[in-house]
């Protein structure tokens, strides 16, 4: 559960009206690390980094044993806590590191075979019996200390690195995420050094005998680098889905929506207050101007009685050659200054006067 959801629940259950985040800032300062977290985690929801992301095995047929790999498939898994056990002694060695953990240990091969060739030198050089140890090389770890007293024997590297593979089991104890662990590295509470000295801490409590990792890698300096990501967004079904089906309209009564909706009533209801709903029939034609236009003036014959009842429209004056129009056939005009022209189609009846 969030830290967020379950301050909000406690401010609720307890009535914590005191209970603020700025104040709980202030007052508690890992508040202030949680909350961060919990919006990282959000922000970077189905982010990953391209930059040594998790692949298929590719080892090809000389590096497998026995005809698989040697990794359990797991070759290139990368910020990960590994485990190198030897099959000789039953010891183990717990590393860490950002890259592939086939790359890793590859370089604790070498430097296997680096310690060989650098004390057979040095018995050359100085007239040693025999060497141990590190047999001068100074970039040599426990690691490469222990095997390199299993394989003296060897002839060349690829002698070495072939008996390195049938007393040498690797395995991932721990993996986590790239993003997240750069955040810490090179700082003292960087996520993967804690989590290998942990590791380290435990077998030494349990069965100091049973590891060959030394006090270096527990007190030495975080030795973890940074570097730019390649982020990419992994799109799941269900978001694969929503981007893209078909979009349509919501039929949510917003409160915009509201807004629109009594607007249009409003209008609307202006609009017929304003023009008749039914054709209204005016009295006998007379020289005084229409209640309903401004200015309005009729060219009809005043009669004792009307003969006949014909429909006729108005024209608006104010549009150019309907005032002419108008008085060719003889038709009723109106002019609106300044108002919208809400009479130009309104039908109006005329009584035709002999």
């Amino acid at each position: 559960m969030p830290i967020s959801v379950r301050l909000r629940r406690l401010v609720k259950k307890y009535k914590l009206t005191w209970l603020r985040n700025q104040m709980s800032f202030h007052k508690f300062t890992n508040l202030g690390q949680k909350f961060n977290s919990d919006l990282q985690g959000k922000v970077m929801h189905d982010i990953t980094d391209e930059i040594n992301k998790d692949r298929h095995c590719n080892c090809n047929i000389r590096s497998k044993v026995d005809g698989r790999c040697q990794y359990d498939n797991n070759c290139r898994k990368a910020t990960v806590v590994y485990e190198l056990k030897c099959l000789v002694c039953d010891m183990d060695y717990i590393g860490k590191t950002q890259r592939y953990v086939k790359t890793r240990t590859k370089e604790h091969v070498n430097d296997v075979w680096k310690v060989i060739d650098s004390g057979r030198k040095n018995m050359e050089k100085y007239g040693w019996d025999d060497w141990y140890g590190s047999g001068g090389y100074k970039g040599c770890d426990a690691f490469a200390k222990h095997f390199a007293q299993h394989c003296k024997d060897a002839e060349n590297g690829n002698a070495m690195r072939a008996k390195m593979k049938e007393i040498m089991v690797p395995s991932i104890l721990w993996q986590g995420d790239r993003i997240m662990c750069m955040k810490s590295s090179r700082t003292l509470q960087c996520n993967i050094c804690m989590v290998e000295r942990n590791e380290i801490l435990s077998r030494f409590r349990d069965n100091k005998s049973s590891i060959m990792n030394d006090n270096s890698d527990i007190f030495s300096s975080c030795k973890c680098m940074s570097s730019f990501h390649k982020f990419s967004r992994t799109i799941e079904p269900t978001l694969t889905t929503r981007l893209t089906q078909k979009k349509v309209p919501s039929t949510r009564n917003s409160k915009s929506k509201r807004r629109r909706s009594s607007i249009l009533r409003r209008n609307t209801h202006r609009r017929s207050s304003a023009s008749p709903k039914t054709p209204l029939l005016c009295q006998p034609c007379v020289n005084t101007p229409s209640p309903t236009s401004r200015s309005t003036s009729f060219s009809s014959t005043e009669s004792a009685s009307p003969s006949v009842v014909t429909p006729v429209f108005l024209h608006d004056i104010n549009v150019p050659g309907r005032l002419t129009t108008a008085l060719q056939h003889n038709q009723p005009t109106y002019s609106l200054l300044g108002t919208a022209r809400t009479w130009k189609r309104t039908p109006c009846w005329r009584y035709n006067l002999s």
